[in-house]
Order: structure tokens, then sequence, then C-alpha cells
């Protein structure tokens, strides 16, 4: 039920199709962001707008909702779940995704990778230890974002599937219950 209070929230703070195409900044791509498609809420337009949401979200730290929505209209994805999805990193959650991916490609690559913020040896001035650490920090968490970015979208994908297919089959139950129950 609470998924349900979750989804009803969405839908109301989320502008309608006609909202969004009225709006001056839209209008330009008022042809492309009014197929239908994008805006069907079927299985197979959800699980694409919610796999798509969450590779994005995770991958890019700037800027995602955009990108998520140009990338929509190619795969036919659903636009707002797709939109949506990309909240998944925020203010709060980005650091945490950031260490542990970064932890994790270390992991990965099997790296030694000793920290020179802290490393004491070297004599080095502050932005060049700043500039070292960042340029010996970004394979490591370029590799954990992309392994995060590429298994939460599969497992939005299958999950959304999964989900709905579930939610199909209770739905399937109670019908056949109450019309055992009426007959």
């Amino acid at each position: 039920m609470a998924l349900r209070a979750v989804a009803d929230w969405v839908r109301r703070r989320i502008p309608s199709r006609e909202a969004l195409l009225a709006n001056r900044w839209a209008r330009p791509f008022a042809h492309t962001l009014g197929h239908p498609n994008l805006w069907h809420w079927n299985r197979h337009s959800v699980a694409r707008g919610l796999s798509l949401g969450l590779f994005v979200g995770i991958l890019i730290p700037l800027v995602q909702s955009p990108v998520a929505a140009a990338l929509a209209v190619p795969i036919r994805a659903n636009l707002p779940t797709a939109v949506v999805a990309t909240f998944v990193t925020n203010p709060f959650t980005t650091p945490l995704i950031f260490v542990a991916a970064y932890n994790f490609g270390v992991a990965l690559l099997a790296l030694d990778i000793s920290n020179p913020l802290v490393d004491t040896s070297r004599n080095m001035a502050m932005f060049e230890r700043i500039l070292a650490w960042l340029v010996s920090a970004s394979l490591p968490t370029a590799v954990g974002l992309l392994s995060f970015a590429a298994t939460a979208g599969l497992v939005g994908y299958y999950g959304a599937h999964w989900g709905w297919r579930l939610r199909t089959t209770q739905r399937w139950r109670r019908r056949r219950k109450q019309r055992a129950g009426a007959a």
C-alpha cells in the first residue's frame, strides 16, 4: 500500500503531458516529447524508463534529468519514470555512492593506491596533493560508478518486470475471487 501512495504522490508532482508541452522551453521539442509512447504506463516502457533513470542517475553526477529525458526518446522509455528515477542520487546519497564506487573500483581493479592527501613522506603543495589524489582516484571511481550504474539498471529493469507481473497476478486473483463470490 505504501508503494501506491508513493506512486500517487509522484503522479501529482510530475507535470502532465499537456503542461509540459505548453511550456515555452519545451515548445521546440513538442513534436518529439508529445509522442504517446513516452507517456504510456505499460510494463515495457516503465521498465525501460526505470532502468535508464537509474543508470543515468548513478553514472552522471549533474544534469541527470535532462540527459535521461533526452535518452528516453530514442529508446521509447516512459519519460516520467526515467526522470524520477534519476533522483536515486541526491545530495545525501551521492557522497556515499562515490565513496562506495571508489572502494569497489579499487577492489575490482586490484589496485594498491595510497592516499597522497595523508602521505607525509612527500613534500608537496596542497594543490599538487589534491591533484595527485584526483588523478589516482578517477579510474577506480569511474569503474565503480559504471559497475553500479549497470547493475542498478539491470536490477531496475528486471525488478520492474517482476513487480508488474506480481501486481497483475494479484489483480487477476482478486478478480477471480470476486467473480466466484458473486456467482
